[in-house]
């Protein structure tokens, strides 16, 4: 017996002096890729000075943090909210690849501590199988003799595979209610800050919102021609990933608002969704407007063992719908003059169906000129035009794109990989009926459910903070219902032992 227990310690040592060793060694790539980026013009010289001294300290820290890989988990949150500000302050791009090292560092921590557990557990089984094909036939599209540029086609791996594992990384670091509490008062805190900084780029005006997003400031004008409105871009690069962090925390204050939680964070969630809701009125942001209404009027058949309370959230669903109505029935408002090209079925149908049909119609013509695979993967992604210039083609329907890129068949994996994972969703929110966080599941499915719809002319599953958090919220969703689960049968062994 002893013989066997130092033979497995011994093979536990190798094992994480292999997965060490990997780490030093990309973070030494990492060292010499950044001299040989800063220093272009004297990269013997970048080495002495800047290469030498940072392989003393950043392989170390590397290490480190992937062996603390739970708190760094935590710290890729920070970059993501912080680092869109950064990169327009100081004009470089590549500060957007922050968070990605430091997620792989996380990828790396959670394989040397839990090794290949994901393909152990029943409830990943499909999902990994059609994971698994994805992955295939995107390395496979790199070989498309389509594909413009081979680094157009890493940065497509990067943008439509590398945030997949997050499902894994959150049904890890999330195992009980009181981790997911934690995850929620830090994003809203998060949140706290970046809304508050958009508070004060909107009272600041053009010159302020400038200094935030040099690239453009989009505004909304009135039917008179006055200016009603700026998009402002809080802490991100852009007014549309600030948005997709106001998507997520609100709906997440609001399935804690609902949940039987303690009084303190129910506040804080109360707060976040005014706070949340505010900052979709102050960038008259009409996605996010319908969202509020369509999470207030589900929110009235959200769970509950209290009938006043759901008299109560009906009477509050019924006044926004009426205050809404009220505030689109002119054009003398923000929130009237975005909505005023809905005001004939014209409109409508050339926003939700002609210019959607439109764009995938465009991408079926030209695949069938000769291009059954696309283009090859990354050809479309928001990154490649860093890499394409003008060449880089914008668009904007994420079937489509996904088309431009990987043809049918790539549409048709990508969408059985989501087709699983909303099928997870979907059964963790009718699995955990009567858990605490029941309603935390219940609006993380009306997320990601508005996400799909909105994939019809937009590709929010492309750009961060969404396409980190639609794989990340099912994986909270999932660690959820194995607890109600766990109970359930704990419960029942007890009850029976007392029979």
């Amino acid at each position: 017996m002893d013989n066997n227990k130092s033979i497995s310690i011994k093979r536990i040592i190798n094992a994480r002096r292999w997965q060490t060793g990997l780490i030093l060694g990309l973070a030494i790539v990492l060292v010499l890729a950044a001299a040989r980026f800063a220093f272009r013009d004297d990269l013997p010289g970048a080495i002495i000075t800047f290469g030498l001294p940072a392989l003393l300290v950043v392989p170390p820290l590397c290490v480190l943090l992937a062996l603390h890989w739970r708190k760094t988990f935590y710290l890729v949150v920070l970059a993501l909210v912080f680092e869109g500000m950064v990169r327009n302050l100081t004009g470089q791009v590549a500060v957007l690849l922050f968070k990605d090292f430091l997620l792989g560092l996380v990828y790396l921590g959670y394989l040397y501590e839990c090794g290949w557990k994901f393909t152990r557990q029943p409830v990943f089984r499909v999902f990994n199988i059609a994971f698994v094909m994805l992955i295939v036939y995107s390395l496979l599209e790199m070989l498309n003799p389509n594909l413009p540029d081979v680094t157009v086609g890493i940065i497509g791996l990067k943008t439509l595979l590398f945030y997949i594992p997050l499902i894994y990384i959150a049904y890890e670091v999330m195992p009980d209610p009181e981790k997911v509490h934690r995850f929620a008062v830090v994003l809203f805190g998060l949140t706290f800050i970046s809304c508050l900084f958009g508070i004060y780029q909107y009272l600041g005006g053009r010159e302020v919102i400038q200094v935030f997003q040099p690239i453009h400031v989009t505004e909304t004008y009135g039917s008179r021609g006055e200016l009603v409105s700026y998009k402002v871009p809080g802490t991100f690069a852009s007014a549309s990933n600030f948005s997709g962090l106001l998507y997520i925390s609100f709906s997440l204050a609001m399935g804690l608002v609902y949940s039987k939680i303690s009084r303190t964070l129910t506040v804080l969630s109360l707060c976040t969704v005014v706070l949340t809701g505010s900052m979709f009125v102050i960038n008259s942001q009409r996605a996010g407007l319908v969202y509020i209404l369509l999470c207030f009027l589900l929110g009235t058949f959200a769970y509950s063992t209290n009938n006043w309370f759901r008299i109560l959230r009906g009477t509050l669903a019924g006044l926004l719908v009426i205050a809404f109505l009220i505030a689109i029935s002119t054009e003398d408002n923000a929130i009237g003059t975005r909505f005023a090209q809905f005001t004939s079925s014209d409109g409508l149908q050339s926003y939700l169906i002609s210019s959607p049909v439109d764009q995938i119609g465009s991408q079926l013509e030209a695949l069938g000129s000769g291009r059954l695979f696309g283009l090859g993967i990354g050809a479309g992604a928001p990154g490649a035009r860093h890499i394409l210039g003008d060449a880089y083609v914008f668009v904007e329907s994420f079937i489509a794109l996904m088309l431009f890129e990987m043809g049918p068949i790539g549409l048709v994996l990508t969408a059985g990989l989501i087709a699983c994972l909303t099928l997870f969703s979907w059964r963790a929110y009718r699995g955990s009926k009567g858990e605490p966080l029941h309603n935390l599941n219940f609006f993380s499915f009306i997320w990601i459910m508005y996400m799909l719809v909105s994939s019809i002319t937009y590709a929010p599953l492309m750009v961060p903070p969404a396409s980190h958090f639609f794989w990340l919220l099912p994986g909270i969703a999932l660690r959820i219902h194995a607890g109600s689960k766990q109970v359930a049968v704990k419960t029942g062994q007890l009850e029976g032992k007392a029979a």
